[in-house]
């Protein structure tokens, strides 16, 4: 009698592909001399688990991973490996300029970019004591005078003006001519179609007066082509950390933490479009936000075609979204941090029309970082004092407002 052949242990064999914090487990090469692979087990050291011979999985936490991988055989015997360590790191979001305009901006008063680019499709107009705080990059012709700063550099798709006593710390790009007056200072080179002084001194005598301080060539810029700004999603699972409430729920959640009166319409199921400190809404003026949360106003599900924050302080312990239709923020709004951490605070209009206005100021700390989108106007007066970036068909500024990086 034959005696039976001794099963043998089937060979256990990973490979790992990826970047960031998803990468795919790929245990194909695994085999069993004797027979077949029936079953590929996955065992991630974040508690997860998964089965096939390949899989993709993505870590929630940045550092270094590893996955553990059983097989199998037909006859029930185990083989075992481990992955290589990986490390995993979350993407760093893109850089958005601190003002985004889709249509022409002027930059006036004393309204600053703090380590922040302006972006414009269209012409730039800056004067009085505005400044930027990194590179101002227009479609259109540029126009500086009185004490405008440009922190960075200058490129341009038309031309550059610049008089009395515009500084630029970096260079000058201009598809066509960039004209300028002694009183002016470019620290950096220039280059342009033509280069010239609108009170007829001559560019040596320019140059010789420290109005250019780097070299002047007749090279024209190339064209410029600004990436149009992303649609805003309104599909939940663009917001896989956050939790979605209707404006019905938020001004409800608000009005019973202020002790609203129970006459209140701030309890009920029509709340109204603004929600402020009195006692016919929320009855408080220091708002908890906590968590993350996607607060869904658009007129579909509010039945508003503006939602309004009207004279509140806003405390978020996570990352906030408001959709809406068009918003208002009034009476001076701020955003603090309830916890002490890095939160994220954004208005966004989907769509293809909507506007965001700020009559009466924003202000936020250190730690909040604030951006404004809409497909229409995003508009700012009064004073303003915020951390982010504001994007816009239009964007419009008046009085004094510091964007900071």
């Amino acid at each position: 009698m034959e005696e039976p052949v001794a099963n043998m242990i089937p060979s256990a064999s990973v490979s790992v592909k990826g970047s960031g914090m998803s990468y795919t487990f790929d245990a194909s090469n695994s085999k069993d001399h004797n027979g077949s692979i029936a079953k590929y087990e996955w065992t991630f050291d974040d508690g997860t688990s998964a089965e096939g011979a390949i899989v993709s999985h993505t870590f929630t936490a940045e550092g270094s991973h590893a996955a553990n991988l059983v097989v199998t055989d037909d006859d029930g015997d185990e083989g075992f490996a481990n992955s290589s360590i990986i490390t995993a790191t979350a993407a760093t979001p893109a850089r958005l300029p601190a003002i985004y305009s889709g249509s022409s901006l002027s930059l006036t008063n004393s309204v600053t970019t703090v380590g922040g680019d302006v972006m414009v499709r269209g012409d730039v107009t800056c004067n009085s004591g505005a400044s930027v705080g990194g590179d101002l990059v227009a479609t259109g012709d540029v126009y500086l005078t009185n004490t405008c700063h440009v922190e960075g550099s200058i490129r341009s798709g038309g031309s550059v003006t610049m008089n009395s006593s515009v500084r630029v710390d970096g260079d000058i790009d201009a598809k066509n001519a960039v004209s300028l007056t002694r009183g002016v200072r470019i620290a950096g080179e220039v280059r342009a179609g033509s280069v010239g002084a609108t009170d007829g001194t001559s560019l040596a005598a320019l140059i010789s007066s420290g109005a250019v301080g780097g070299v002047v060539t007749g090279a024209t810029a190339a064209p410029l082509a600004l990436q149009e700004q992303a649609v805003v999603p309104v599909d939940p699972s663009a917001y896989p950390s956050s939790v979605w409430k209707t404006w019905t729920n938020f001004v409800n959640e608000v009005a019973r933490s202020g002790a609203a009166p129970s006459w209140s319409p701030g309890l009920t199921t029509a709340p109204g479009c603004v929600i402020s400190p009195s006692p016919a809404s929320v009855n408080t003026s220091s708002v908890l936000l906590s968590g993350s949360s996607v607060i869904d106003a658009r007129q579909p599900t509010s039945g508003c075609a503006t939602v309004s924050l009207q004279q509140l302080t806003l405390r978020l312990t996570g990352d906030v979204t408001i959709l809406a239709s068009s918003a208002r923020l009034i009476n001076g709004v701020r955003v603090e941090s309830a916890d002490g951490k890095p939160h994220q605070f954004t208005i966004a209009v989907p769509g293809a029309s909507g506007v965001i206005a700020v009559p009466n100021g924003l202000t936020t700390d250190a730690r909040i970082s604030v951006t404004l989108r809409a497909p229409g106007e995003v508009s700012i007066e009064g004073h303003s004092d915020m951390r982010g970036a504001i994007s816009g068909g239009a964007v419009k500024m008046t009085g004094s407002a510091a964007i900071r990086d």
